[in-house]
């Protein structure tokens, strides 16, 4: 009878030992999943925003382009003529250089934004307890 008691006690003692190494193996793992998901997180900014400047840089080349149309339009004497189409279409040509330059500033806000974002997601890192190194295969 004291044997199967003192075998019992001694079962129930080993358990709660591995139950809490468990339990600190279990908190160490959520805190490496969170600081994983910190740098996928970063990942993915990272390639937005390499995205967003090819875009801005396209952007940019079309907004140059319709704006020396519309100096060109502007510096001909077509909208001092009486012809309406002329006159439309350097209104035309006017409206299309103005709607490049504000797709261009949306471009540069973006840019600006996933620029701020990235920069809080590296100082989350860096406060994380646990560091993951990613490596390439």
């Amino acid at each position: 009878m004291k044997k199967t008691v003192l075998i019992f006690l001694a079962v129930i003692g080993l358990s709660a030992t591995f139950g809490s190494l468990k339990a600190q193996q279990m908190e160490i793992l959520k805190v490496q999943r969170e600081a994983l998901k910190l740098n996928l997180d970063l990942l993915d900014k990272k390639i937005e925003l390499e995205k967003a400047i090819i875009e801005r840089d396209k952007r940019e080349a079309k907004a140059a382009e319709a704006s020396s149309k519309a100096e060109n339009v502007s510096t001909t004497d077509s909208t001092e003529s009486s012809d309406p189409k002329a006159i439309k279409k350097a209104q035309r040509t006017v409206k299309q250089a103005e709607s490049a330059k504000k797709s261009l500033q949306k471009g540069n806000d973006r840019i600006v934004d996933l620029e701020a974002q990235i920069k809080g997601l590296e100082s989350k890192i860096e406060n994380a307890k646990y560091k993951v190194e990613v490596t390439e295969r």
